[in-house]
């Protein structure tokens, strides 16, 4: 046989080889072995802790896991719809996954998501309080989803580095009455200064994702707005929306007056926070799981009152979802009932 006939065999062998090696992945990426199912979150800080408490204790059990155990990936909360869209139509990817409600729609239109109402008894409904909850994840009739955790925005106060207690200033005009979006922004504005215990570090009174809808919702709810019309529509042209627009821009953008920090990313906002740069924080019990408080001086406070309405933020679900792809949805669903 000829050197180039042996030349091509071995190619054929290695590409075989790459093939079945590929394949094996796609398969161990969904399902791997007999006795695993890959389950993926977005959580950080304590909430991944107690989440990876709950899956050991799991795992050491086989009355609970039926002898089948758990591996956990962790995803970052920005990357985890495109990577779960992509992974899930490949082969790949979770059998059980946590994310809020909000997508739902377009993965069940995707075909990424498998009804779970077949495992749900009439008993299992009184686990969910209130129950009504469960129709957030219920779509023509069919449960798509178990709810996990109901979150919202709320308003994080510190102590400063330099002693100034800001949640005391905010109880104080609450006790006034005058917790309002004047008193809110004129602290904000009186916090944003040159850091008195580093006046080479610039420090601001408030820390918002304020170019993000979830987060702006509470102001367009103020105002008496909401983002769809009586038809189901998408509203952005209402007097409501301007005067919510004139309540976000008072607080951040490219102006000299912005209490907010320029390009204020999730991450920054955070460090920020921790080190006393950025004195109040509208975020969620996520933004809590990173904050310890033996170190951070922290108290969750409410909104101020807007000309006489709350900004009240929406309320999301955040639920578990069992992958359409799953090659073991009765373990899945056992480790989605557990938590």
């Amino acid at each position: 046989m000829t050197r180039s006939a042996w030349l091509w065999i071995a190619g054929c062998v290695v590409l075989l080889g790459l093939i079945g090696l590929q394949i094996t992945l796609r398969m161990q990426a969904v399902a791997g072995s007999a006795d695993r199912i890959v389950l993926w979150h977005a959580y950080i800080g304590r909430e991944a802790d107690a989440l990876l408490e709950l899956v050991a204790a799991y795992n050491a059990d086989p009355e609970l896991n039926g002898g089948v155990k758990v591996e956990v990936l962790s995803v970052a909360f920005g990357n985890f719809p495109d990577k779960l869209t992509n992974a899930l139509p490949r082969g790949q990817g979770p059998d059980v996954f946590i994310y809020a409600h909000d997508r739902l729609e377009d993965w069940k239109a995707k075909g990424l998501l498998a009804p779970v109402d077949f495992w749900i008894q009439p008993g299992d409904i009184a686990d969910f309080a209130p129950e009504r909850v469960l129709s957030a994840f219920v779509r023509e009739n069919r449960l798509y989803g178990l709810p996990l955790t109901a979150k919202n925005l709320a308003l994080y106060v510190r102590r400063l580095p330099d002693g100034t207690d800001v949640a005391a200033r905010v109880l104080a005009a609450t006790a006034r009455n005058e917790w309002t979006f004047e008193t809110f922004h004129k602290l904000a504005t009186d916090l944003t200064r040159p850091c008195p215990w580093n006046t080479d570090l610039r420090c601001y009174g408030l820390g918002v994702q304020a170019d993000d809808a979830y987060h702006h919702a509470m102001w367009l709810h103020a105002a008496g707005g909401s983002y769809l019309d009586a038809q189901g529509r998408p509203d952005t042209r209402s007097a409501a929306h301007e005067k919510a627009a004139w309540y976000a821009h008072t607080l951040a953008g490219a102006h000299k007056r912005a209490v907010v920090p320029p390009e204020l990313s999730y991450p920054l906002m955070s460090d920020m926070f921790i080190k006393g740069e950025v004195a109040m924080v509208i975020s969620g019990p996520w933004f809590q799981s990173q904050l310890d408080p033996s170190q951070v001086p922290y108290t969750v406070l409410d909104f101020p009152e807007v000309e006489g309405r709350y900004p009240a933020p929406f309320l999301s679900l955040e639920g578990l979802y069992l992958s359409a792809r799953s090659s073991k949805p009765d373990a899945a669903m056992r480790l989605m009932k557990y938590l």
